[in-house]
Protein backbone atom coordinates (compact mmCIF):
# COMPACT_ATOMS: atom_id res chain seq x y z
CA UNK A 1 0.00 0.00 0.00
CA UNK A 2 1.32 3.52 -1.20
CA UNK A 3 0.82 6.23 1.88
CA UNK A 4 0.33 9.83 0.82
CA UNK A 5 2.30 12.16 2.00
CA UNK A 6 2.02 16.23 2.99
CA UNK A 7 5.08 19.09 2.11
CA UNK A 8 5.26 22.49 0.70
CA UNK A 9 6.56 23.53 -3.00
CA UNK A 10 8.88 26.05 -2.47
CA UNK A 11 10.64 28.31 -5.71
CA UNK A 12 13.64 30.17 -4.40
CA UNK A 13 15.34 32.78 -6.76
CA UNK A 14 18.93 34.01 -5.09
CA UNK A 15 19.99 37.15 -5.99
CA UNK A 16 21.08 40.55 -4.26
CA UNK A 17 17.04 40.96 -3.64
CA UNK A 18 16.45 37.60 -1.39
CA UNK A 19 13.84 35.03 -2.11
CA UNK A 20 10.82 35.05 -4.05
CA UNK A 21 8.95 31.84 -2.53
CA UNK A 22 5.42 30.72 -3.34
CA UNK A 23 4.08 28.13 -1.45
CA UNK A 24 1.39 25.78 -0.88
CA UNK A 25 0.52 22.00 0.04
CA UNK A 26 2.24 19.32 -2.29
CA UNK A 27 0.19 15.97 -1.81
CA UNK A 28 2.65 13.64 -3.48
CA UNK A 29 3.13 9.75 -4.33
CA UNK A 30 6.89 9.01 -3.32
CA UNK A 31 8.94 6.21 -4.88
CA UNK A 32 6.47 5.41 -7.48
CA UNK A 33 6.14 4.46 -11.34
CA UNK A 34 3.61 6.69 -12.60
CA UNK A 35 1.59 4.01 -15.09
CA UNK A 36 1.62 7.40 -17.63
CA UNK A 37 5.14 8.83 -17.41
CA UNK A 38 6.35 7.10 -20.78
CA UNK A 39 9.25 9.92 -20.53
CA UNK A 40 13.10 9.20 -20.63
CA UNK A 41 14.96 12.03 -19.01
CA UNK A 42 17.84 12.39 -21.19
CA UNK A 43 20.60 13.85 -19.11
CA UNK A 44 22.08 16.05 -22.24
CA UNK A 45 19.16 18.43 -22.14
CA UNK A 46 21.03 20.10 -19.09
CA UNK A 47 22.79 22.91 -19.90
CA UNK A 48 26.62 22.45 -19.35
CA UNK A 49 28.64 24.42 -16.96
CA UNK A 50 25.36 25.35 -14.98
CA UNK A 51 24.36 24.55 -11.31
CA UNK A 52 22.36 21.37 -12.62
CA UNK A 53 25.60 19.68 -14.01
CA UNK A 54 28.52 21.31 -11.88
CA UNK A 55 29.76 18.48 -9.30
CA UNK A 56 31.80 19.38 -6.69
CA UNK A 57 34.31 16.54 -5.76
CA UNK A 58 37.07 18.14 -3.95
CA UNK A 59 37.92 20.78 -1.89
CA UNK A 60 37.44 24.86 -3.50
CA UNK A 61 39.98 27.53 -1.77
CA UNK A 62 39.32 31.11 -2.25
CA UNK A 63 41.28 34.25 -0.85
CA UNK A 64 38.24 34.29 1.36
CA UNK A 65 37.77 30.87 2.51
CA UNK A 66 37.45 27.33 1.52
CA UNK A 67 34.82 24.70 0.91
CA UNK A 68 34.87 20.95 1.82
CA UNK A 69 32.77 19.11 -0.06
CA UNK A 70 30.77 16.36 1.79
CA UNK A 71 30.02 13.43 -0.07
CA UNK A 72 27.12 11.13 0.96
CA UNK A 73 27.13 7.24 0.26
CA UNK A 74 24.04 5.58 -0.11
CA UNK A 75 22.09 2.93 -1.45
CA UNK A 76 18.15 2.71 -1.59
CA UNK A 77 15.98 0.57 0.03
CA UNK A 78 12.58 1.54 -1.28
CA UNK A 79 11.49 -0.42 -3.97
CA UNK A 80 9.38 1.65 -6.50
CA UNK A 81 5.76 0.60 -6.65
CA UNK A 82 3.12 1.27 -9.57
CA UNK A 83 0.05 2.87 -8.81
CA UNK A 84 -3.01 0.90 -8.96
CA UNK A 85 -5.78 2.42 -11.76
CA UNK A 86 -8.20 4.21 -9.83
CA UNK A 87 -5.47 4.36 -6.51
CA UNK A 88 -6.93 0.99 -5.81
CA UNK A 89 -3.34 0.53 -3.42
CA UNK A 90 -3.03 3.83 -2.13
CA UNK A 91 -3.69 4.26 1.94
CA UNK A 92 -5.19 7.68 2.25
CA UNK A 93 -4.96 7.57 5.85
CA UNK A 94 -8.00 9.76 6.37
CA UNK A 95 -7.15 13.06 4.44
CA UNK A 96 -9.99 14.26 2.44
CA UNK A 97 -9.22 14.01 -1.78
CA UNK A 98 -11.65 15.28 -4.36
CA UNK A 99 -12.19 13.37 -7.40
CA UNK A 100 -10.46 16.36 -9.00
CA UNK A 101 -6.78 15.69 -6.49
CA UNK A 102 -7.28 11.78 -7.03
CA UNK A 103 -7.18 12.71 -11.19
CA UNK A 104 -4.36 14.29 -10.98
CA UNK A 105 -2.96 11.93 -8.43
CA UNK A 106 -3.53 8.81 -11.00
CA UNK A 107 -1.90 10.37 -13.63
CA UNK A 108 0.75 12.80 -12.15
CA UNK A 109 1.43 10.98 -8.91
CA UNK A 110 1.11 14.29 -7.02
CA UNK A 111 -1.32 17.38 -6.43
CA UNK A 112 -0.80 20.77 -5.57
CA UNK A 113 -3.62 22.70 -3.33
CA UNK A 114 -3.18 26.04 -2.08
CA UNK A 115 -3.75 25.71 1.71
CA UNK A 116 -2.59 29.70 2.99
CA UNK A 117 1.18 28.91 3.98
CA UNK A 118 2.96 31.47 4.19
CA UNK A 119 6.25 29.58 4.97
CA UNK A 120 7.64 26.42 4.15
CA UNK A 121 8.12 25.59 7.78
CA UNK A 122 5.11 26.03 8.49
CA UNK A 123 3.87 22.91 7.09
CA UNK A 124 6.82 21.29 8.81
CA UNK A 125 5.82 22.38 12.40
CA UNK A 126 2.60 21.04 12.50
CA UNK A 127 1.73 18.46 14.83
CA UNK A 128 0.08 16.57 12.37
CA UNK A 129 -0.06 11.85 12.61
CA UNK A 130 0.10 12.34 8.87
CA UNK A 131 3.87 11.12 7.67
CA UNK A 132 5.64 14.21 5.92
CA UNK A 133 7.88 13.68 2.67
CA UNK A 134 10.83 15.54 3.58
CA UNK A 135 12.29 16.38 -0.28
CA UNK A 136 15.62 18.36 -1.30
CA UNK A 137 13.55 22.02 -1.61
CA UNK A 138 13.12 21.98 1.93
CA UNK A 139 16.91 21.62 2.87
CA UNK A 140 17.49 23.51 0.19
CA UNK A 141 15.61 26.70 0.92
CA UNK A 142 17.00 26.40 4.53
CA UNK A 143 20.36 26.23 3.40
CA UNK A 144 19.32 29.98 1.48
CA UNK A 145 17.74 31.49 3.97
CA UNK A 146 21.27 30.51 5.85
CA UNK A 147 22.91 32.19 3.16
CA UNK A 148 20.47 34.93 2.87
CA UNK A 149 21.13 35.51 7.03
CA UNK A 150 24.93 35.52 6.81
CA UNK A 151 24.72 37.75 3.98
CA UNK A 152 22.66 40.29 5.84
CA UNK A 153 24.55 39.85 9.29
CA UNK A 154 27.79 40.35 7.30
CA UNK A 155 26.49 43.55 5.47
CA UNK A 156 24.90 45.31 8.21
CA UNK A 157 27.68 44.72 10.38
CA UNK A 158 30.92 44.37 8.32
CA UNK A 159 30.54 45.64 4.85
CA UNK A 160 28.35 49.00 5.36
CA UNK A 161 31.28 50.46 7.67
CA UNK A 162 34.08 49.62 5.64
CA UNK A 163 32.47 50.84 3.19
CA UNK A 164 31.60 53.98 4.18
CA UNK A 165 35.68 54.34 5.63
CA UNK A 166 37.17 53.25 2.48
CA UNK A 167 34.76 56.23 0.41
CA UNK A 168 35.81 58.35 3.20
CA UNK A 169 39.22 58.19 2.30
CA UNK A 170 39.05 57.76 -1.40
CA UNK A 171 36.94 61.44 -0.80
CA UNK A 172 39.49 63.49 1.27
CA UNK A 173 42.48 62.13 -1.01
CA UNK A 174 40.54 63.30 -4.13
CA UNK A 175 39.64 66.48 -2.59
CA UNK A 176 43.68 67.07 -1.41
CA UNK A 177 44.84 66.50 -4.84
CA UNK A 178 42.31 68.83 -6.33
CA UNK A 179 43.94 71.79 -4.57
CA UNK A 180 47.30 70.01 -6.38
CA UNK A 181 46.38 70.11 -9.63
CA UNK A 182 45.75 73.17 -12.31
CA UNK A 183 44.90 71.96 -15.68
CA UNK A 184 40.95 72.84 -15.61
CA UNK A 185 40.80 69.63 -17.42
CA UNK A 186 41.79 67.61 -14.02
CA UNK A 187 39.90 69.59 -12.10
CA UNK A 188 36.78 68.69 -13.68
CA UNK A 189 37.24 65.17 -13.28
CA UNK A 190 38.44 65.03 -10.01
CA UNK A 191 35.46 67.48 -8.93
CA UNK A 192 32.78 64.75 -10.78
CA UNK A 193 34.88 61.98 -8.96
CA UNK A 194 33.93 63.81 -5.49
CA UNK A 195 30.87 64.25 -6.04
CA UNK A 196 30.25 60.31 -7.23
CA UNK A 197 31.77 59.58 -3.94
CA UNK A 198 29.42 62.06 -2.42
CA UNK A 199 26.56 60.57 -3.88
CA UNK A 200 27.35 56.81 -2.32
CA UNK A 201 28.17 58.45 1.59
CA UNK A 202 25.20 60.54 1.58
CA UNK A 203 23.21 57.20 0.27
CA UNK A 204 24.95 55.23 3.39
CA UNK A 205 24.21 58.17 6.01
CA UNK A 206 23.15 61.67 4.85
CA UNK A 207 24.05 62.85 8.33
CA UNK A 208 27.22 61.63 8.70
CA UNK A 209 28.37 62.92 5.16
CA UNK A 210 27.34 66.25 4.23
CA UNK A 211 27.93 67.08 0.70
CA UNK A 212 30.90 69.43 0.21
CA UNK A 213 29.98 72.94 -0.94
CA UNK A 214 31.85 72.76 -4.00
CA UNK A 215 30.00 69.86 -6.09
CA UNK A 216 26.73 70.00 -3.74
CA UNK A 217 24.64 71.05 -7.54
CA UNK A 218 26.41 67.98 -9.52
CA UNK A 219 25.85 65.68 -6.37
CA UNK A 220 22.34 67.03 -5.47
CA UNK A 221 21.54 66.75 -9.16
CA UNK A 222 22.65 62.98 -9.36
CA UNK A 223 20.82 62.23 -5.76
CA UNK A 224 18.05 63.67 -7.01
CA UNK A 225 17.64 61.17 -10.10
CA UNK A 226 18.08 58.24 -7.55
CA UNK A 227 15.00 59.52 -5.49
CA UNK A 228 12.85 59.78 -9.12
CA UNK A 229 13.45 56.48 -10.15
CA UNK A 230 13.02 57.25 -13.34
CA UNK A 231 15.66 56.06 -16.31
CA UNK A 232 17.31 59.31 -17.50
CA UNK A 233 20.87 60.57 -18.10
CA UNK A 234 23.08 60.84 -15.36
CA UNK A 235 24.14 63.87 -13.92
CA UNK A 236 27.88 63.01 -13.28
CA UNK A 237 28.77 60.51 -15.89
CA UNK A 238 26.11 61.58 -18.81
CA UNK A 239 25.31 58.59 -20.12
CA UNK A 240 21.66 56.62 -19.52
CA UNK A 241 20.86 55.07 -15.99
CA UNK A 242 18.21 53.08 -15.23
CA UNK A 243 17.16 54.87 -11.80
CA UNK A 244 14.18 52.43 -11.19
CA UNK A 245 16.67 49.97 -9.93
CA UNK A 246 17.33 51.92 -6.69
CA UNK A 247 14.11 50.34 -5.20
CA UNK A 248 14.91 48.40 -2.25
CA UNK A 249 13.67 45.51 -2.25
CA UNK A 250 14.65 42.13 -0.61
CA UNK A 251 16.07 41.64 3.20
CA UNK A 252 17.45 45.47 2.39
CA UNK A 253 13.75 46.58 3.50
CA UNK A 254 14.56 45.34 7.01
CA UNK A 255 16.87 48.13 8.37
CA UNK A 256 17.93 51.92 7.20
CA UNK A 257 21.05 50.74 7.34
CA UNK A 258 20.13 47.52 5.14
CA UNK A 259 18.54 50.11 2.52
CA UNK A 260 20.92 52.75 2.48
CA UNK A 261 23.78 49.78 1.83
CA UNK A 262 21.78 48.79 -1.28
CA UNK A 263 21.33 52.24 -2.64
CA UNK A 264 25.00 52.86 -2.14
CA UNK A 265 25.83 49.39 -3.43
CA UNK A 266 23.73 49.84 -6.22
CA UNK A 267 25.21 53.25 -7.27
CA UNK A 268 28.76 51.48 -6.89
CA UNK A 269 28.20 48.64 -8.92
CA UNK A 270 25.71 49.89 -11.81
CA UNK A 271 27.15 53.28 -12.52
CA UNK A 272 30.68 52.67 -14.51
CA UNK A 273 33.90 54.31 -15.67
CA UNK A 274 33.14 53.19 -19.39
CA UNK A 275 36.46 53.02 -21.74
CA UNK A 276 34.43 53.73 -24.52
CA UNK A 277 30.45 55.86 -25.02
CA UNK A 278 27.35 53.85 -25.16
CA UNK A 279 27.37 54.12 -29.14
CA UNK A 280 31.03 54.10 -29.00
CA UNK A 281 31.88 57.13 -28.34
CA UNK A 282 36.00 58.06 -27.52
CA UNK A 283 35.60 61.23 -26.25
CA UNK A 284 33.56 60.19 -23.52
CA UNK A 285 35.91 57.16 -22.99
CA UNK A 286 38.68 59.48 -22.20
CA UNK A 287 36.84 61.84 -19.88
CA UNK A 288 35.45 58.81 -18.24
CA UNK A 289 38.89 56.84 -17.95
CA UNK A 290 40.51 59.68 -16.95
CA UNK A 291 38.26 59.97 -13.74
CA UNK A 292 38.85 56.08 -13.29
CA UNK A 293 42.49 56.68 -13.29
CA UNK A 294 42.47 59.84 -10.55
CA UNK A 295 40.23 57.44 -8.42
CA UNK A 296 43.30 54.44 -8.64
CA UNK A 297 45.52 57.11 -7.56
CA UNK A 298 44.02 57.42 -4.58
CA UNK A 299 44.20 53.99 -3.69
CA UNK A 300 46.56 54.13 -1.62
CA UNK A 301 45.95 56.35 0.63
CA UNK A 302 45.74 55.72 4.79
CA UNK A 303 43.14 55.91 6.87
CA UNK A 304 43.03 54.46 10.41
CA UNK A 305 46.34 52.80 9.55
CA UNK A 306 45.21 51.27 6.84
CA UNK A 307 45.26 51.71 3.15
CA UNK A 308 42.04 51.97 1.17
CA UNK A 309 42.90 48.29 -0.70
CA UNK A 310 42.70 46.38 3.00
CA UNK A 311 39.02 47.78 2.81
CA UNK A 312 38.21 47.19 -0.87
CA UNK A 313 39.47 43.26 0.22
CA UNK A 314 37.72 43.01 3.18
CA UNK A 315 34.38 44.11 1.51
CA UNK A 316 35.30 42.45 -2.44
CA UNK A 317 36.85 39.42 -1.47
CA UNK A 318 33.80 37.81 0.95
CA UNK A 319 31.55 39.21 -1.58
CA UNK A 320 33.16 37.06 -4.28
CA UNK A 321 33.06 34.13 -2.80
CA UNK A 322 28.76 34.42 -1.97
CA UNK A 323 27.98 35.95 -5.69
CA UNK A 324 30.83 35.43 -7.43
CA UNK A 325 33.53 37.52 -9.19
CA UNK A 326 33.10 41.26 -10.64
CA UNK A 327 32.07 40.81 -14.40
CA UNK A 328 33.83 43.99 -15.46
CA UNK A 329 37.52 45.50 -14.73
CA UNK A 330 38.06 45.88 -10.89
CA UNK A 331 39.45 48.57 -9.15
CA UNK A 332 42.93 45.80 -8.90
CA UNK A 333 43.27 45.31 -12.27
CA UNK A 334 42.63 49.26 -13.35
CA UNK A 335 45.60 49.82 -10.64
CA UNK A 336 47.77 47.24 -12.40
CA UNK A 337 47.30 48.89 -16.12
CA UNK A 338 48.30 52.59 -14.52
CA UNK A 339 51.51 50.87 -12.99
CA UNK A 340 52.09 49.91 -16.39
CA UNK A 341 51.43 52.62 -17.82
CA UNK A 342 54.19 54.50 -15.32
CA UNK A 343 51.02 55.44 -12.94
CA UNK A 344 50.69 58.95 -14.37
CA UNK A 345 49.38 61.36 -11.73
CA UNK A 346 47.67 64.87 -11.51
CA UNK A 347 47.98 67.28 -14.24
CA UNK A 348 49.91 64.63 -16.67
CA UNK A 349 46.34 63.14 -16.88
CA UNK A 350 45.22 65.58 -18.86
CA UNK A 351 46.92 64.47 -21.65
CA UNK A 352 44.47 62.71 -24.11
CA UNK A 353 47.58 60.69 -25.59
CA UNK A 354 48.04 59.19 -21.98
CA UNK A 355 44.76 57.99 -21.36
CA UNK A 356 44.53 56.73 -24.89
CA UNK A 357 47.30 54.22 -24.16
CA UNK A 358 45.40 53.07 -20.88
CA UNK A 359 41.87 52.41 -22.74
CA UNK A 360 44.19 50.52 -25.52
CA UNK A 361 45.37 48.47 -22.89
CA UNK A 362 42.74 48.24 -20.96
CA UNK A 363 40.71 46.53 -24.23
CA UNK A 364 43.04 43.68 -24.29
CA UNK A 365 41.78 42.47 -20.73
CA UNK A 366 38.59 40.64 -20.22
CA UNK A 367 35.19 42.02 -21.52
CA UNK A 368 32.20 42.05 -19.60
CA UNK A 369 29.46 39.23 -20.58
CA UNK A 370 26.63 40.91 -18.23
CA UNK A 371 25.73 44.19 -19.95
CA UNK A 372 23.87 46.30 -17.01
CA UNK A 373 22.98 49.52 -19.71
CA UNK A 374 20.77 50.59 -22.32
CA UNK A 375 20.90 49.04 -25.68
CA UNK A 376 19.77 51.32 -28.77
CA UNK A 377 18.26 50.16 -31.94
CA UNK A 378 19.55 51.94 -35.12
CA UNK A 379 16.66 50.59 -36.97
CA UNK A 380 14.00 51.01 -34.70
CA UNK A 381 12.69 47.55 -34.08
Amino acid sequence: MIALSKKTIVIASASLCGVLAITGLLISLPYIINPREGIDFNPDSLIKGTASTYDISETISTSFGSYDPVLAEYTPKVKPTQIGNNLQNVDFQGLSVTPEMKDYLEQYGFVIVDEGYEDIYELYNEDLELPKFITTDLCLHAYHVLYDLSLRVLEGERFFYDFEIMLQALRDDQIVLNGTVSDPIVHDALNKNIAYLSVMLYLLNSTTNPIPVEIEPLASAELALIDAGERAPSAIFGYDEDYTQYTVRGHYTRSEILSNYFKAMMYAGRIGFLLQGPMGEPEIGIELTRMAILLISSFNTTTYSETVWDFWDRVYEPTVFYVGASDDLTAAEYYQIWQNQGAPEGDALGSEITIEAFIEEAQTYRKPKINSMFIFDAFGH
